[in-house]
């Protein structure tokens, strides 16, 4: 049936794919979509281990657009007559279509995450249209117009924030309810979906923050206590497996994180030293989001009501973890 809520669903779930063949709104390849060209080398080597430091960071990105793309390869090959030759002429004449399997994914991972968010504002808000609002309001922006369909690190990181926060969501609302199995259930999806962020891209570890919520939460219960921590060692085996995988890369993405920020002639103001950053990013949210701000700004004027204390606690927390 088509109403309102379908409608917004299929225009803003379009709008993910749009421009995936060539990086819209930008006309040429996105520079650090380092993806492809590192699975092209990895493959001319005859592995799936990223070659020296071409996988700086996001190593999930990676082997996604690995498996991706050797099964638009597999695809491909027989119509060049199976000739490595041959499939690399094409390539080289078709650079476009090593970046078009991991946009196609960056997009589906995009409409997972609107739906996603709908589910916890329709639980949120009563008022139907004033949910559809704020979706078009978060959905519709310049960061997200313009980078949910490459195949960037970001989007696959935002996406496991994003499905660890709708999980520690139902853990609370679990735990208020008394529902013990489902609060352990979706604890340990958000603890494991919070690692895989983190293994994907090093400051993504801002979202293990659910971690000692999870345990404030079961404070009480000893036994609970003792399966998060189980469910924590879990997930830091899955980081150790990651790091081990492309330990050079990830070496070396975290000490420029922590050491390598200077600022150059050609990019001044973007690479500043952390705290000097602060102020600067706080900026930025103004320049990217000034209807979110506006917004927020007036339900603070009005004195409005928070109905879903939960809801704004864990945004509030997550918002200081993250600057």
């Amino acid at each position: 049936m088509m109403n309102k809520k379908n409608l917004l669903f299929g225009f803003l779930s379009v709008s993910f794919f749009v421009g995936i063949w060539h990086g819209f709104p930008m006309t040429s390849m996105v520079f650090d979509e380092m993806f492809g060209s590192g699975v092209l080398r990895a493959l001319e080597n005859y592995t799936i281990v990223p070659q020296s430091t071409n996988i700086f960071y996001g190593t999930l990105t990676y082997l996604a657009s690995y498996f991706l793309i050797v099964l638009m390869l597999s695809f491909i090959f027989p119509f060049v007559g199976f000739s490595v030759l041959n499939l690399k002429i094409f390539l080289a004449k078709n650079v476009y279509l090593i970046y078009l399997m991991p946009r196609i994914f960056s997009a589906i991972l995009a409409v997972l995450m609107l739906f996603l968010v709908y589910k916890i504002i329709k639980s949120s808000i009563k008022d139907e249209n004033s949910g559809l609002i704020l979706l078009i309001f978060l959905f519709s922006n310049v960061l997200i117009t313009s980078i949910w369909h490459t195949s960037r690190v970001w989007v696959l990181s935002t996406a496991l924030v994003i499905f660890s926060f709708y999980y520690l969501y139902k853990s609370l609302n679990c735990d208020s309810q008394n529902n013990e199995s489902g609060f352990l259930r979706n604890s340990f999806a958000s603890i494991f979906f919070s690692f895989l962020a983190f293994s994907n891209f090093p400051l993504a570890g801002f979202s293990l923050i659910n971690f000692p919520i999870l345990i404030y939460l079961a404070r009480n219960n000893r036994k609970n206590i003792k399966k998060l921590f189980l469910y924590f060692l879990i997930g830091a085996l899955l980081l150790i497996l990651v790091t081990i995988f492309n330990f050079k890369g990830i070496e070396d993405q975290v000490k420029q994180i922590i050491f390598g920020y200077t600022i150059e002639a050609d990019i001044a103001g973007t690479n500043l030293p952390i705290l000097t950053s602060i102020p600067f990013n706080f900026l930025k949210v103004l320049l990217f989001f000034p209807f979110h701000v506006l917004l927020l700004l007036y339900l603070i004027i009005k004195k409005t009501k928070i109905e879903n204390k939960r809801l704004f606690f864990l945004s509030v927390v997550y918002s200081i973890v993250y600057f």
